[in-house]
Formats: C-alpha cells, structure tokens, sequence
C-alpha cells in the first residue's frame, strides 16, 4: 500500500469482513452451497499450462471430489471469500 494512505487498522479490517461477507452472499445466491461438492472441468495435467498462484494452487489441490465446499474452506488458511470468490 502506498506510505500516504492511512487506513486505521480496524476500520480496514470491518471494511474486509463486510465484503467478503457480499462475496459469500453473491456465490452462494448463483449456485455455489456450502454442501456441494466441486469438480474440476479439466484434469491436473490440463490445468498445467495455467498461471496460478499459491494460494489458487492450494485451494485447486483440495477439489477431489469427495470434500464440498464447507469442508475445503475449513482446510484453507484464507478467509471463505478468497476460498469462493
């Protein structure tokens, strides 16, 4: 962040929870429950060639079709709307 912004570290922090929380809202309002269970729609090997980065890595690594979507972000270290969004 650039040194001449100052965001108080509470109100940057309330400002994160209350749009992750719209995030959250707005996936599962289009279809993505907490008890459903992620597929991926090409294989690791196709997914390759991809730029992710560590964190999409991760959560990719967890979709092996037995875990939904609850228990893959209770296994993440991120926050629910960087696991869904």
């Amino acid at each position: 962040m650039a040194s001449w912004i100052r965001i108080p570290e509470q109100r940057s922090e309330s400002f994160a929870r209350r749009r992750g929380k719209e995030i959250i809202a707005k996936v599962y309002e289009n279809g993505i429950f907490p008890h459903a269970v992620p597929k991926l729609l090409e294989t690791f090997e196709e997914l390759e060639h991809e730029r992710l980065g560590p964190q999409e890595g991760f959560v990719l690594s967890r979709i092996n079709g037995e875990l939904d979507v609850a228990s893959i972000v209770s296994v993440c270290p991120f926050r629910e709307a960087t696991v869904c969004g």
